[in-house]
């Protein structure tokens, strides 16, 4: 979610700020810069281990969508589809805490 945040602001820097550049320099060393405070964010928010996979989500949105017609619907695609995920993560926690489904997990792990 960090990168997909940091990436839609760059996008909505380049559309604004950079869309007539014909050199993508500026552009590129915008997207180097950009990279610091998404691991600093992470450290803040002790969550160090995520700093790759948010520096990689932010890189794949900022230059691989940057041509796309709409690539703030691909933004949104990936938060929505986060959030998805983690909503069934929380529910299938939450299913296996009850006992009878909590013991048979643990079962199949022990024989496994």
């Amino acid at each position: 979610m960090i990168g997909a945040f940091y990436g839609s602001i760059i996008l909505a820097v380049k559309f604004m700020i950079f869309k007539n550049l014909e050199s993508n320099m500026l552009y590129y060393t915008l997207l180097s810069v950009a990279i610091i405070p998404i691991i600093e964010t992470t450290v803040h928010l002790k969550k160090p281990q995520v700093a790759y996979f948010s520096c990689a989500v932010f890189l794949s949105i900022a230059t691989n969508h940057i041509l796309d017609e709409q690539p703030f619907i691909y933004v949104l695609n990936r938060v929505i589809d986060t959030l998805v995920g983690i909503v069934i993560l929380i529910q299938l926690r939450f299913q296996l805490r009850s006992k009878k489904i909590y013991y048979l997990f643990q079962a199949l792990i022990i024989h496994y």
